[in-house]
């Protein structure tokens, strides 16, 4: 029985010992853990997680300096990423160098860091996430990497740069990427989506690059200083609201390939003086025109065959239109406002009809 006690009191004894010896241990390693991170925290201010492919991605920035570097390398690693929202809104960052290894800004990184004055992107870029740079509005010039192959929604809205070139390497690009901004001249690359300069009023000169088959919805809208824009042949649809509120707008020339000039398209075009209807057009859509008080004369191509609901309303100075025998309908109240206007048109044409109907003044091409 002595002999089954002393046994347990050892087998005690030693259980604590190693229990000791394993405490102590754990709590060195945790300060040699410790040591290592804060050493690195107080070289370098951030947060970074280890991708699957080696790279370190910054995830969190602590300090509040006016000028931040990022490094090339954390312990041993190349820093290619900078994550979600790292510096949003960081009004005190008037500087920041970009590392040479870094592949991708990932969304908001920057945005509302209004008083970073420049920025130089890396060659290696080929990513901006989404808002990346939204509101910097102190950056007066940036300069897009040739490798760059992707641009998210709204990178570089409300930015206040002169100009931008769009590299042809770029294959992705997400709406609105430079609404609201103060650019007056652009190079577009071959995209073009919804949204991408509406609001962008100081926008004086813009050439579309042939290759661009479709000009979205909004994608112009607004631009109240671009005075020309030429649309490529090789643009085959455009859509609603394009150019609405192009106010200084003055000459357009409607390639053959576009069937449709879509809804609201160039409504509030107020200077818009010298409008040509390429033959190959079908159709005219819903106030497609309103507003457009700088026209005077107009002439339908044989091709349409529809001018739809308030197409030209408001269009007050319009006295002539001419609208041949193809078109086999215009819907209710298409040229309302147009009080001086004379339609001319062929002798038992749709067109006479709907004149005599609406007491609009017309007179027949065919006598």
């Amino acid at each position: 029985m002595k002999t089954t006690m002393k046994e347990s009191e050892k087998l005690y004894r030693k259980t604590i010992i190693n229990f000791i010896i394993l405490f102590v241990a754990c709590q060195i390693a945790f300060l040699i853990i410790l040591s290592i991170v804060y050493g690195i925290f107080l070289k370098y201010p951030f947060l970074c997680r280890i991708e699957n492919d080696g790279g370190v991605t910054i995830t969190k920035y602590f300090a509040k300096e006016k000028k931040v570097v990022i490094p090339e390398y954390i312990t041993g690693k190349p820093v290619t990423g900078i994550g979600f929202k790292v510096f949003l809104d960081n009004k005190k960052l008037t500087e920041i160098i970009l590392p040479s290894t870094l592949k991708w800004i990932g969304d908001e990184a920057f945005s509302g860091c209004r008083n970073i004055k420049n920025i130089d992107l890396p060659d290696n870029l080929i990513a901006i996430g989404d808002e990346a740079f939204r509101g910097c509005s102190d950056i007066k010039n940036i300069d897009l990497p040739d490798n760059l192959e992707s641009i998210g929604s709204r990178a570089f809205k409300d930015c206040r740069f002169d100009y931008i070139k769009i590299p042809k390497s770029v294959v992705r690009m997400g709406s609105g990427v430079l609404s609201g901004s103060s650019l007056k001249t652009v190079e577009l690359s071959s995209l073009l989506p919804e949204h991408t300069f509406s609001g962008c009023t100081e926008l004086q000169h813009v050439i579309i690059p042939d290759g661009i088959e479709r000009l979205e919805k909004y994608t112009f809208s607004g631009c109240s200083s671009l005075d020309n824009v030429v649309i490529p042949e090789s643009v085959i649809a455009i859509d609603w609201r394009c150019f609405s509120g192009c106010t200084n707008l003055k000459k357009m020339i409607i390639p053959k390939k576009i069937e449709t000039i879509p809804y609201a398209c160039f409504a509030d075009c107020v200077n818009l003086t010298d409008l040509t209807i390429s033959d190959g057009v079908l159709r005219i859509c819903g106030n497609a025109f309103e507003g457009c008080i700088g026209l005077l004369e107009v002439e339908i191509p044989n091709s349409v065959t529809y001018i739809a609901e308030r197409a030209f309303l408001g269009c007050k100075n319009l006295k002539k239109i001419t609208i041949l025998q193809n078109v086999t309908e215009i819907s209710h109240g298409a040229f309302d406002g147009c009080d001086n206007l004379i339609i001319y048109c062929h002798s038992n044409s749709y067109a006479e009809k709907y004149a005599i109907i609406k007491g609009i003044s017309y007179v027949l091409i065919d006598k």
